[in-house]
C-alpha cells in the first residue's frame, strides 16, 4: 500500500478510501480508481496508472481521467 500511496502521489484519506476492487494491477502497473478526494469537489473521481520503471527505486504516475 505505501509504495501505491507514494507513487501516486495520493493522500492519506485517499489510500484509507481504496477499495479492493478500485485497485486492477495490468501488465504495465496499477491502475488505480480514486472514488472522491479533497479536491474533488463534484465527486467525479479519478484514474490513477502507476506505471513499472525499470529502475530499482522509481515508479512514474499518470492521471489518466
Amino acid at each position: 500500500m505505501l509504495p501505491i500511496g507514494f507513487s501516486g502521489a495520493f493522500r492519506r484519506s485517499e489510500l484509507v478510501a481504496l477499495q479492493v476492487e478500485d485497485v486492477q494491477f495490468k501488465s504495465e502497473g496499477v491502475l488505480t480508481q480514486l472514488r472522491r478526494s479533497k479536491t474533488d469537489q463534484n465527486g467525479i473521481g479519478r484514474n490513477v496508472a502507476i506505471l513499472y520503471i525499470k529502475s530499482r527505486h522509481r515508479y512514474e504516475h499518470k492521471d489518466v481521467s
